[in-house]
């Protein structure tokens, strides 16, 4: 997760505050700064039509009046909903910690037969300040290998946020390496098989901005993102949606998520490969301490509509919960946490 002071435990406040979203013009402002001119980019608000539903414009609600929703009568019908069945309690991941005083763990994605981990880690062995590892195993219920350092994703600067897709052979990363935008940018490496080395990234330009941008896993069958984004007259990060048609196409100007909490910390999105559930981690006022876990079922493919929920089995009151991953099946859930101290990568199931 983006890092930031941190906010007082003792917060006044009532319910769950989702603010109104206006429009936001990025498409004329921070995100065209050097992107490619294509037809594929459309402005902020506008996903193409074969991404976003016809009826997904009718379906935005504002929740701050904290009036109850469909969704939330019928939050049960729905098996993998936390609210009807929720997560154990987490456990952290030993054979993946950098050890007591030797740096940060955090921001974990998998491949989707969870047999491979991409993380960012400040520890020793790195050549940076911040960078990205990557850990292996047989089997679902196997111990993870020993990190490895990805060592072309990697640099004498700062990574964080890597972002794996479901099949291993997209690597999202944010970083602030020369060649970039300014300040964090979103940089991708590809690779032909999963046996093969990451070659060194190359920045998405359409999605950098002078600002700071941090990629997150895709979504919607690798057809939407949503990253995390910082002006550089803020401190604050907010989720920003961006949407493509195909996996060759430049991706949409982002735009600001319709359920963004603008006066809090909404940060380290993730959406379901069918476009269905979404988790985030988020400072706002009825969470149980300081960053708390979210999820929220969507009633169609995003469709932003409804209210959501606290991870109450997996939050904490005195620290910082983030970055949440999940199955494909929602069964299990990864994350980091600063519990132990420092952050560090958890695992949860139901």
């Amino acid at each position: 997760m983006p890092h930031r002071n941190p906010i007082p435990l003792a917060i006044a406040a009532a319910g769950l505050a989702c603010a109104a979203v206006s429009e936001v013009k990025l498409g004329d402002g921070p995100f065209n700064a050097s992107a490619d001119a294509s037809s594929d980019t459309t402005a902020v608000g506008d996903a193409p039509d074969d991404v976003l539903p016809e009826s997904a414009d009718d379906a935005l609600v504002n929740a701050s009046d904290g009036a109850p929703t469909d969704a939330d009568a019928d939050a049960c019908s729905n098996a993998l909903d936390p609210a009807c069945a929720p997560f154990g309690a987490p456990e952290l991941i030993e054979e993946l910690s950098s050890g007591p005083d030797n740096g940060y763990d955090e921001n974990p994605t998998l491949t989707s037969d969870m047999l491979e981990i991409y993380f960012s880690s400040t520890r020793d062995g790195g050549p940076g300040h911040g960078d990205v590892w990557r850990s292996v195993r047989d089997s679902g219920d196997a111990a993870w290998s020993p990190p490895t350092l990805v060592e072309n994703v990697s640099s004498s600067s700062k990574e964080t946020s890597p972002a794996v897709t479901f099949d291993g052979l997209h690597l999202y990363v944010g970083s602030d390496r020369d060649g970039g935008q300014g300040g964090l940018d979103i940089w991708m490496s590809s690779r032909p098989d999963l046996s093969s080395d990451w070659p060194p990234p190359a920045p998405v330009s359409e999605l950098n901005s002078p600002g700071d941008e941090i990629p997150r896993p895709l979504g919607d069958d690798s057809l939407a993102m949503p990253m995390s984004y910082r002006a550089s007259s803020s401190v604050e990060y907010q989720i920003y949606m961006t949407y493509r048609t195909s996996a060759t196409t430049t991706w949409t100007a982002p735009a600001l998520l319709p359920w963004a909490d603008t006066s809090n910390l909404d940060v380290d999105g993730f959406l379901s490969d069918d476009a269905l559930s979404f988790a985030f981690s988020s400072d706002r006022l009825n969470g149980s301490g300081l960053q708390d876990l979210f999820f929220a079922s969507l009633p169609g493919p995003l469709v932003w509509s409804g209210t959501p929920v606290p991870l109450t089995t997996l939050n904490t009151a005195a620290y910082n919960e983030a970055d949440p991953w999940l199955s494909p099946d929602l069964h299990d859930i990864y994350f980091s946490s600063n519990r132990s101290g420092t952050p560090r990568i958890y695992h949860a199931t139901r």
